[in-house]
């Protein structure tokens, strides 16, 4: 007779570092019970959970069943919830939670400063906030008086960005004005 495989159980990571207020721990509850699970959750070989700590914790409070696919991340899991078309109101609504509960979600910025982090560059896997700038503070600003029929506007890049933007722009249109027109005023330049 063949040796069955243990379960593995699933914990939440103690160096976990995301902060959930108590509205977005009720988020994620009302959805799963209103709505059953959308996403799964992701744990290393022992268990911990590297995503989804709190999805797992408000669906062990109300009893949803766990299935553990095994993967070593060489494919993406794809959850197809048979019970849901396109237009119904459950779908629309986890559409909405789904995001909602994540994007209220947020750091615990102390953690990162714990031994456990100390081998990673934190910074290279996370977003910077982006911050409004005031270009008119930034800029020069030209005697439209003195100037003929065409201005110039320049952009400074790395070489890298300079290759990237240039190769965005080329699939919007031919010419990098005609596709910085398309992009600021949605309609095409005459």
């Amino acid at each position: 007779m063949a040796k069955q495989k243990a379960k593995l159980e699933i914990k939440v990571d103690p160096n976990n570092a995301r902060f959930h207020s108590e509205a977005n721990k009720a988020l994620i509850n009302k959805s799963l019970t209103k709505n059953g699970a959308a996403r799964s959750i992701v744990a290393d070989s022992e268990g911990f959970t590297i995503g989804g700590a709190q999805t797992l914790t408000e669906s062990r409070k109300i009893g949803l069943k766990e299935r553990i696919v095994e993967t070593e991340g060489d494919e993406l899991i794809i959850v197809v919830r048979k019970d849901l078309k396109y237009n119904d109101k459950g779908r629309k609504e986890l559409a909405i939670t789904d995001n909602s509960a994540t994007d209220s979600s947020t750091f615990i910025e102390d953690v990162f400063d714990d031994e456990y982090f100390e081998e990673v560059d934190v910074d290279e896997w996370r977003i910077k906030e982006e911050k409004e700038v005031d270009y008119n503070s930034r800029n020069k600003e030209v005697d439209v008086d003195d100037l003929d029929e065409a201005v110039k506007i320049t952009l400074e890049y790395t070489l890298e960005e300079y290759h990237s933007v240039k190769t965005a722009l080329a699939k919007i249109a031919h010419t990098p004005e005609e596709a910085v027109w398309q992009l600021l005023f949605n309609e095409t330049k005459d």
